[in-house]
């Protein structure tokens, strides 16, 4: 009986025929249904500006985030030619002409000291200093 026609009631195709293209459309219809579900779950769509600038939401931490960030600029700015400008100055102090000087100020000041304290504790210390006499 499955592959008899059935003219008694006007069909003119096979039973698994048409169980085969009832298959296919409730096949169709099953991955139909979701695609066609994708607009019910859509939502609005809202413009809103990202800047708080413009929307003014949040816009005073927007400030002071803007603050902050100039201010550490600055302040990063600072420290760098501060850096430089030491850096400039032991350069400076370093040559060889500044070396010179330094270790020539330290000579004399050594020998000064010296003849300052032989005259007033050496063997003969002045009870009076009237006058000091300076070797250079």
């Amino acid at each position: 009986m499955t592959k008899e026609k059935t003219k008694d009631k006007g069909y003119s195709y096979d039973i698994h025929q048409y169980y085969a293209s009832k298959r296919k459309r409730t096949g169709c219809v099953l991955y139909l249904i979701p695609i066609l579900m994708l607009p019910v779950l859509a939502d609005e769509m809202k413009f809103q500006f990202k800047n708080p600038s413009f929307s003014g939401v949040g816009t005073s931490s927007h400030y002071l985030t803007i603050e902050n960030q100039e201010f550490t600029r600055r302040e990063a700015l600072d420290a760098e030619i501060k850096a430089m400008q030491e850096a400039l100055e032991r350069d400076a102090d370093n040559t060889t002409l500044a070396r010179f000087l330094k270790n020539f100020e330290s000579r004399v000041y050594a020998q000064l000291s010296r003849q300052l304290v032989d005259q007033l504790f050496g063997e003969n210390p002045a009870t009076e200093v009237r006058s000091l006499c300076l070797i250079v």
